[in-house]
């Protein structure tokens, strides 16, 4: 299901050095919310304060001490080497995997699994390439690192408290930050607190994801993990406003809601 480029070998940091945190930027959606600017570019690239989007994120991932970041692409998926090639000028190795057809987000976080080391406890970061937030990513590595009950956190979310939660799927939490459910929206949200889009997931976790189809991460994958899962779940909150999203439609002259 996947193309690999440029050729990937597996990096010195993986076989000399266990613990190191990597990470995976979901960039193949169409954008086709944002026509006509994404005719001829993916939407991770356009330009916002002066450089193409993705650039905010691996910077960010970088000042958070990952080595490792794989792009997973698809829609014009040719542009991302150009600019921003191996990852070296951020201080970081990045590879590339392309998916032959949309994968959704948990597909195409399973598809560049053997794009990843072989450490089962490692730590892997997961952004959607729209989406830039403000929150503080080594705070919440540390946390994801520290154990619950004597056992080791599975999956972390970032959740963000809104004031009004109806036009988004919210997301529980006991008095320990384990997550009690996910909710579709709802003219009655049972909570304020909303998935802002950065994850952190243990490397074995990904690979219980079905490979070779189509998965949406939030309304298949979490679900189907909670409350039950055998991993534990960490959450980790930021105020209001923490997180900046890719407008869903765009004009030439500004954003619309």
């Amino acid at each position: 299901m996947s193309t690999t480029y440029p050729a990937y070998e597996r990096p010195a940091w993986e076989t000399s050095a266990v613990g190191q945190v990597e990470a995976v930027i979901i960039s193949g959606g169409f954008g086709t919310r944002m026509l006509p600017l994404t005719e001829r570019h993916p939407k991770h690239l356009l330009t916002v304060g002066g450089v193409p989007f993705l650039e905010h994120q691996l910077t960010k991932l970088a000042a958070a001490g990952v080595a490792h970041v794989v792009l997973a692409t698809s829609y014009h998926a040719e542009a991302f080497v150009p600019v921003l090639g191996d990852g070296s000028r951020f201080g970081l190795s990045l590879v590339y995997v392309r998916e032959s057809e949309p994968l959704g987000t948990g597909g195409a976080i399973r598809n560049v699994a053997d794009a990843l080391s072989n450490n089962d406890d490692g730590a892997v970061i997961i952004l959607n390439g729209d989406v830039l937030s403000g929150h503080d990513v080594t705070a919440q590595l540390a946390d994801f690192e520290r154990p619950r009950n004597g056992r080791q956190v599975g999956v972390s979310l970032h959740l963000v408290e809104v004031g009004d939660a109806r036009p988004f799927g919210c997301v529980p939490t006991d008095t320990d930050g384990r997550v009690l459910e996910f909710t579709e929206k709802s003219d009655n949200p049972v909570t304020n607190q909303v998935n802002a889009g950065c994850y952190i997931f243990r490397r074995r976790v990904i690979d219980t994801i079905q490979a070779g189809r189509v998965v949406s991460v939030e309304r298949e994958t979490f679900p189907g993990w909670s409350p039950t899962t055998n991993s534990w779940w960490a959450t980790w909150r930021t105020p209001t406003g923490a997180t900046l999203a890719l407008p869903r439609r765009w004009s030439r002259h500004r954003p619309t809601s």
